[in-house]
């Protein structure tokens, strides 16, 4: 080493320059003097502790005082330094709770996010807040034909028009105008050197459109748009030359989402959502059709954890396996849940007629078996009961109810109670009904859906709705209208007209002897009577049902 004797390696093997000999011997002295220090310390904590021992020899007590005051102290420290409980954001969104898993914040990261999708108000996700352009517009060309949603891709060319508004020196299109067509249709919007350029609205009767609100670049629909059409379904994305191509939601003609994803030259392209009636959402890649078609399509059920993942058929369930939220991921602005690999039995769509039966009956809805359980009723009487297994907040799918579909013939005699007793509304056939038959009431031989087994009050904590069922199609199901607790019963309006209702029926209502959910028992009189107040509270609110009963044993409704 040519360099060795300008350098010296202590014992530790670094090494320092002769010319900062100096400084380290300072440096050394400075040492000293620290270690005298830390000696000294040493010396007052062992007289400290000789001094304790003397103390415990007298009054063994005194030490347990200190320590006690130590982890007062403790604890103090540790409650500020931990979390709060909850953390929530400015619209009253949950963001952190304490103490719980990975699956559940992920679940609460989807949910929240399908409810801001379903919004374009406040708390809502609006197109504004697309503008970065990897969630917004795709930066892709456009490929030459593809399906384009201009009703009015060159208006020079149209036969008979007429225009209102101003003009530049050359006699151009300028500023606010309106184009009136001889067929109706109007124009109105902001015009640049005779195009449209700004933003523009067009109503029309043309490919199949109302109306149409969007941005366009020189006379064409370049940006943000919402189109609404003849049959009141509507859409709001992003386009480029009057093609979709980038981030676009679907809604129905009541306002409500049905379709989230990225769409490419006009068609839905990478993770889609297809969001079902009843909360439910079918989520994965489409194909090159822009279909949810393929091998890992999943079928989410409204808890945003428990999911069906297996072979779908345009958004249909073919066969499935079971599977549970891992994580969730983003693609372009499309939330993407990953989860565990699928196990167990095989779920498969399953629509029977009048004269099939269910081929798995003993097969139990995956997410149904989270949240509910049969057990014995706490009705005096009765038999089998619905109670809830975890605690589960108002507004929540709980259970689901699938039969036999039953023929008009075989409702001649509606007095036959016992005949009738598990009779309800068919949603998926116009004034359709379904049956439990005699042979499927025993769960025992029939558990594919459970909400057959819950019983009747005129204070219930559930209702039954409508739900778009992976397995059975459209199907009732039951809803909480309260929060119900781990352990608690769950109850249902039967809704008998009261001139033509079982005998037991009647009684419980004029004698209010009906059962009271625990969850509303705080506060309420038992012996209270009868109240048209009750009756008003209980009504069902889904548009898509038809009046419906229900028997005493056993958990059902009759359609009237």
């Amino acid at each position: 080493m040519p360099a060795l004797h300008h350098s010296t390696y202590n014992s530790f093997g670094y090494g320092y320059s002769r010319r900062g000999l100096e400084s380290t011997l300072i440096m050394s002295r400075v040492c000293t003097s620290s270690i005298d220090t830390c000696v000294l310390n040493l010396e007052i904590q062992r007289q400290e502790r000789r001094r304790r021992l003397a103390r415990l020899r007298n009054d063994p007590d005194e030490d347990d005082e200190e320590k006690n005051e130590s982890e007062k102290q403790n604890r103090s420290f540790l409650r500020k330094r931990l979390p709060p409980t909850e953390v929530r954001d400015k619209m009253g969104n949950l963001i952190y709770r304490r103490g719980e898993s990975d699956q559940e914040r992920y679940s609460r990261e989807l949910e929240q996010w399908i409810r801001k999708m379903k919004c374009t108000g406040n708390g809502g996700m609006r197109l504004e807040q697309f503008k970065d352009i990897k969630v917004g517009l795709d930066t892709n060309p456009i490929i030459f034909g593809s399906p384009s949603l201009e009703p009015y891709p060159n208006i020079y060319k149209e036969p008979d028009y007429k225009f209102k508004g101003g003009k530049d020196e050359n006699g151009r299109w300028k500023g606010k105008g309106v184009i009136e067509f001889a067929n109706g249709d109007t124009i109105s919007g902001s015009f640049q050197n005779g195009y449209r350029h700004g933003e523009c609205k067009i109503e029309t009767n043309r490919l199949n459109l109302r109306a149409l609100a969007g941005t366009y670049e020189n006379d064409r629909l370049c940006g943000k748009a919402k189109l609404v059409f003849q049959n009141d379904t509507s859409l709001e994305g992003y386009f480029l030359d009057g093609v979709l191509h980038g981030f676009v939601r679907y809604f129905d003609a009541k306002g409500r989402l049905t379709f989230i994803g990225n769409h490419r030259n006009g068609r839905p392209h990478g993770p889609c959502w297809k969001v079902v009636k009843g909360g439910g959402c079918v989520v994965g890649r489409v194909n090159e059709s822009g279909e949810l078609t393929g091998i890992r399509i999943a079928y989410i059920f409204p808890d945003y954890q428990t999911a069906l993942v297996g072979t779908f058929t345009k958004g249909v369930l073919e066969y499935a396996r079971v599977a549970y939220l891992k994580t969730v991921v983003e693609d372009r602005g499309i939330k993407v849940p990953i989860f565990s690999e699928p196990s167990g039995c095989l779920y498969e769509h399953e629509i029977i007629d009048y004269d099939s039966k269910i081929k798995n009956p003993l097969l139990p809805d995956p997410y149904e078996s989270r949240l509910v359980e049969v057990k014995q009723s706490n009705v005096p009487g009765a038999n089998d009961g619905l109670f809830a297994k975890i605690r589960i907040e108002a507004s929540t799918v709980v259970a689901f109810y699938y039969g036999k579909p039953v023929l008009n013939a075989d409702l001649e005699d509606k007095d036959d109670w016992e005949k009738n007793a598990y009779k309800i509304f068919d949603p998926s056939r116009p004034n359709g009904t379904m049956d439990i038959p005699v042979e499927f009431r025993d769960i025992k031989n029939y558990c594919a859906t459970l909400a057959h087994k819950t019983n009747h009050s005129f204070l219930p904590n559930a209702e039954f709705l409508s739900f778009d069922h992976p397995r059975f199609g459209v199907i009732p199901c039951l809803v909480t209208n309260h929060d119900v607790e781990a352990g608690e019963e769950i109850f249902v309006h039967y809704g008998y007209d009261m001139d033509g209702c079982p005998d037991w029926y009647e009684v419980v209502w004029l004698q209010g002897t009906y059962p009271v959910p625990e969850s509303l028992k705080e506060g309420w009189d038992l012996e209270q009577k009868k109240s048209n107040i009750v009756n008003d509270s209980v009504s069902l609110s889904n548009v898509d049902m038809v009046e419906n009963g229900k028997s005493s044993d056993g958990n059902v409704k009759l359609e009237e």
